[in-house]
């Protein structure tokens, strides 16, 4: 039997989520897509709240990331567009360099805003 399928040359995974209670804090939103065109450069933004979700509506706090980039190519970098940890709202911008597949799969941990108390952490580095 023959199947026809797509082989990722390049995965990468970006993470982050510094904190120890777990309890408050779960998977607000995750998703994943793929495609695959002709080899061109691809810029691929990933955002919370989307576009249908009013920022005045979220009630959330972002408190962790996590998401796993695969490709045929040989290169991308990936960094915080805007918002952040502790944010309510935040945009990932990934740059890929000819290629012709990009899939991804993503996860966002969050907490309620008024979950966090002052003895949680402020500085966040990961």
């Amino acid at each position: 039997m023959l199947v026809n399928g797509v082989l990722y040359k390049t995965f990468k995974k970006y993470y982050c989520s510094p904190w120890n209670n777990v309890d408050t804090h779960h998977t607000i939103v995750h998703g994943n897509e793929g495609w695959t065109f002709a080899r061109q450069d691809v810029n691929l933004t990933l955002a919370y709240p989307s576009s249908v979700v009013k920022k005045d509506d979220n009630d959330y706090l972002v408190t962790g990331y996590q998401v796993i980039l695969f490709t045929d190519g040989s290169e991308s970098k990936a960094y915080i567009s805007s918002g952040g940890l502790m944010e309510d709202f935040i945009s990932f911008t990934f740059i890929c360099n000819q290629i012709t597949t990009l899939s991804y799969r993503f996860w966002l941990y969050g907490t309620e805003r008024e979950s966090i108390t002052a003895r949680d952490p402020v500085r966040i580095t990961c």
